[in-house]
């Protein structure tokens, strides 16, 4: 039996962005918990394992030169 221990992390980013947002979401298979349209774009929540946050951040981070929040 494998049991994953993942994060919950909150996701900004304008709606420019979610094209990449959700490939990157599919390549590394994360789970979204919730997700709401905002009048400044959308706001999600991930479950990311945490053996690859840091894989997961650095990814977030290239993509949108440092404008996305990650939290």
């Amino acid at each position: 039996v494998t049991i994953t221990v993942k994060k919950q992390v909150s996701l900004n980013f304008p709606f420019t962005k979610t094209g990449e947002i959700m490939t990157i979401v599919q390549r590394f298979s994360l789970d979204i918990i919730d997700q709401e349209y905002t009048g400044d774009g959308v706001s999600m929540k991930l479950a990311v394992p945490i053996t690859r946050m840091e894989e997961v951040s650095h990814t977030l981070t290239q993509l949108s030169k440092g404008q996305l929040t990650f939290q």
